[in-house]
């Protein structure tokens, strides 16, 4: 795993290696080439964006943003491994403190609580496990949150395998792109 871009370019981030009991990582990283996509889909308006990075993992979105200008990002984590992993690559990468905040705990939990918080952002990505109900039910606890000024988007990373969840109340999908198996499905507020 690497920065794709911005003043980090080519840096190497930490990644998880271990497999579970049933053969697959615990921690699935967005991949190199799917970084990539999304952050030319994104273009110059990451730049002093703020960032919302939902079951963050490894912070390899966030890392990536923070590399392009990012105004701020914050992690949302339950899983004790990846949060250790994130935070290694953000003080790796020279972050300081003040780019970025974590958030540990469950995930759904945080959000509703940010949600609640009606805190904004200009970028929500949601990278739930695969083949789970946590998409759908991150996307509800969403359909009420206001989008700053300017408008803001919600991306989910899913498997291809699976479909996307059209929208939720005030969302509606807007654009889908299929990279292998993985998709990322963008979202607006009507």
């Amino acid at each position: 795993m690497r920065i794709i871009g911005g003043k980090l370019k080519g840096r190497k981030l930490r990644a998880p290696g271990k497999p579970t009991a049933s053969g697959g990582l615990d921690i699935r990283p967005t991949l190199d080439p799917v970084r990539e996509a999304l952050f030319n889909i994104l273009g110059n308006s990451i730049e002093g964006a703020s960032l919302l990075d939902v079951f963050a993992g490894t912070g390899a979105v966030s890392v990536e943003a923070l590399s392009r200008d990012a105004g701020r990002a914050t992690l949302l984590e339950s899983s004790q491994r990846a949060l250790l992993l994130a935070v290694a690559n953000l003080s790796g990468c020279g972050f300081s403190r003040d780019l970025y905040r974590i958030l540990p705990g469950d995930a759904l939990s945080s959000l509703a609580r940010l949600a609640e918080s009606k805190e904004a952002f200009n970028f929500i990505f949601l990278d739930p496990p695969y083949e789970s109900d946590l998409a759908e039910k991150a996307l509800k606890i969403m359909r009420q949150w206001k989008a700053p000024s300017g408008g803001g988007k919600i991306i989910l990373e899913h498997s291809s395998r699976e479909k996307p969840v059209k929208g939720q109340g005030g969302l509606k999908r807007v654009d889908s792109r299929e990279y292998g198996d993985t998709t990322l499905s963008f979202y607006e507020h009507r």
